[in-house]
């Protein structure tokens, strides 16, 4: 008897048509899983470059001020005025006050005010660029 159920029960589930998905719904699914990884992965970096342009906004002012120092400190914008108050001087004997110059520069501290001012700009292009996307992903997905 169990037999016989389990035959009947076989022959009539093999015997339904089942509704068929259309052709199309498998890349609209797949299609929509990318999209949400893409979303995801930008909403990653966006987090990144945020937190990256507040660091750099708050290490703006030490940057500039370390830089301020040491440009008094070494004597560089002393030797820099003598260009305009013993110019013949300094026409004379330019290639040793280029040198001068040179020497009094305070490289370090204007290599490390650049970073910060490449790091603010890079940071704010990245996020004026991507935050219409954003905005444009959750309007569209909502």
């Amino acid at each position: 008897m169990y037999q016989n159920m389990h035959k009947n029960h076989r022959n009539s589930f093999t015997q339904l048509n089942y509704p068929q998905p259309k052709t199309e719904l498998f890349g609209k699914i797949m299609n929509r899983i990318h999209r949400e990884q893409r979303f995801v992965s930008l909403r990653r970096r966006f987090v990144i470059f945020s937190v990256s342009l507040f660091g750099s906004i708050i290490a703006f002012i030490p940057a500039f001020q370390m830089m301020q120092k040491d440009f008094f400190g070494s004597g560089f914008s002393e030797f820099f005025s003598l260009i305009f108050s013993d110019s013949l001087v300094i026409i004379k004997y330019w290639q040793s006050f280029m040198l001068t110059l040179l020497e009094a520069l305070p490289a370090v501290s204007i290599i490390l005010f650049l970073v910060v001012i490449c790091a603010f700009f890079g940071s704010l292009k990245f996020l004026v660029k991507n935050f219409r996307i954003i905005l444009k992903f959750k309007t569209s997905s909502s």
